[in-house]
């Protein structure tokens, strides 16, 4: 730290020297205790450790290529030859083609938007309370009327299949009775 004084000036020391208290207070409120030994001996036992184990110096080397894989921005940066953005422009055309269309239309009816009409929405609300009463209790007379309708039918289903079945009793006793009248004919 001693070869680092000369380099700096008064005001950066002491500015350090701030940041280090303000850092102590955050990190050593309940002791007190100051944070800078600790750090020290963490770095020196961290450098130590990466030092002795010979599978962590290759890694060490290239943690720029790591850390410029995993920049977000790294496939952007990339991609940004012409022919990619190119390719990416023509892509899209289609959806940017339906959004200027949609944007038009939207442009076309923003003036009915804007009109009165919306604005006299208050003054025909009761008007539009009297109408959905109307409709709703004519949907409850519909719906009456077809219970109704349903039932007759079924009445009218009922009386022609005791008609049919009666015409076929009849028809079965004038059909003996042929019968008989054939057979004492002959």
């Amino acid at each position: 730290m001693s070869e680092i004084i000369p380099k700096m000036g008064k005001t950066d020391i002491e500015a350090l020297s701030k940041r280090i208290e303000a850092l102590e207070a955050r990190v050593g409120r309940t002791g007190g205790q100051k944070v800078v030994p600790y750090l020290v001996d963490y770095s020196n036992d961290l450098g130590n450790g990466l030092a002795g184990n010979d599978r962590i110096g290759p890694l060490l080397k290239r943690l720029d290529e790591l850390e410029t894989y995993l920049d977000p921005l790294y496939g952007e940066t990339e991609s940004s030859s012409l022919g990619v953005k190119m390719s990416l422009a023509e892509s899209q055309f289609g959806m940017v083609k339906e959004n200027q269309r949609m944007l038009e239309r939207l442009e076309q009816l923003k003036p009915v938007l804007e009109s009165n009409n919306i604005n006299k929405m208050t003054e025909l609300q009761p008007k539009m309370a009297e109408l959905n009463k109307i409709q709703f209790e004519q949907r409850e007379q519909g719906e009456r009327m077809s219970a109704e309708t349903l039932e007759l039918v079924q009445k009218y289903n009922d009386i022609i299949a005791s008609l049919s079945q009666a015409f076929l009793q009849a028809d079965s006793i004038v059909s003996k009775a042929e019968e008989e009248l054939n057979t004492k004919k002959m």
